[in-house]
C-alpha cells in the first residue's frame, strides 16, 4: 500500500527486536577514563553483531526526510545514543549530554578518550606476526589468527568502494592472509600440502586452503593412530 511504512528483515540496519529497547546494556564493560581501547572494542564488536556499526563508523548517514528510512533512522539513532549511554560509567555520564545524532556522540567520546589507535593497531600486526601453531590443533591456531584479523580489520580507515579494483584489492588482501596463515604452520607436518596450494594459480581463497590443510591434519591422525 502506498505510503505504508516498510517492513525490517531481522539483521537489517534499521531493524530492532521487539526486547531491544532504550534500557538494553550491550556491554558489560563500562567506560572509564582508563579503558577506552577495551570500552571501544567491545561496543563495535556488539554492535557489529547486530548490523549497527554503519551508524557510528560514518557509513550509513542520515536519510533525506522524503526517505521511507527516515522515521525508523531517527529510532535506531535515539536506540543507540540510549545503549551507548548505559555503557559509561558514572563519573563520565556526568561529562556526556545526549546529542540527537549517536556519531556525534560516538565522535566525542573517541576524543575525549581515545590515546590514539597507532600503537594497539602495532600490538596487533606484532601478535599476527608472531602468531605460530606451534604443535596446536589447527582450528585453535587458525581461531586465534582470525580474531586478531578480525580486530584488526575493525580499525580500517578505508571507505567503502565499488570500483572495478575493489575485488582486486581484496583478493591482495586475502592472499596476505592466506601467506601469514601458511606461514605459522608447523613446517614438517604441513610440507606437502603447503607446496601444493602455493602451485596453484591464482592461490585458492583462504576458507579453500583451511579446508585442505584440516583435511591433511585428519590424514595424519588417521596414519599416526
Amino acid at each position: 500500500m502506498v505510503g505504508s511504512s516498510p517492513k525490517y528483515e531481522p539483521f537489517f540496519r534499521y531493524y530492532l527486536h521487539p526486547s531491544e529497547g532504550t534500557g538494553t546494556v550491550i556491554s558489560p564493560i563500562l567506560l572509564k577514563d582508563n579503558n577506552y581501547d577495551e570500552w571501544v572494542r567491545s561496543i563495535r564488536n556488539n554492535l557489529r553483531a547486530k548490523n549497527k556499526l554503519c551508524f557510528i563508523d560514518g557509513s550509513l548517514n542520515e536519510p533525506d526526510a522524503t526517505s521511507l528510512d527516515f522515521e525508523q533512522w531517527g529510532i535506531v539513532n535515539s536506540i543507540l545514543v540510549a545503549w551507548i549511554y548505559n555503557t559509561l560509567d558514572v563519573s563520565v555520564r556526568s561529562t556526556v549530554s545526549l546529542p540527537d545524532n549517536v556519531k556525534l556522540m560516538w565522535d566525542d567520546l573517541h576524543e575525549r578518550y581515545s590515546l590514539g589507535n597507532g600503537p594497539w593497531i602495532h600490538e596487533l600486526k606484532r601478535r599476527i606476526s608472531n602468531c605460530k601453531q606451534q604443535g596446536r590443533p589447527l582450528v585453535e591456531y587458525y581461531s586465534e589468527l582470525k580474531n586478531l584479523w578480525d580486530e584488526l580489520d575493525s580499525y580500517s580507515t578505508l571507505p567503502p568502494c565499488c570500483c572495478a579494483a575493489a575485488s582486486i584489492f581484496a583478493k591482495e588482501k586475502e592472499n596476505e592472509k592466506l601467506h601469514c596463515f601458511l606461514i605459522g604452520l608447523d613446517d614438517k607436518k604441513y610440507n606437502t600440502v603447503v607446496s601444493g596450494l602455493l602451485a596453484m594459480d591464482p592461490l585458492p581463497f583462504l576458507k579453500t586452503t583451511y579446508s585442505k590443510v584440516s583435511t591433511d591434519e585428519r590424514h595424519h591422525a588417521v596414519v599416526g593412530a
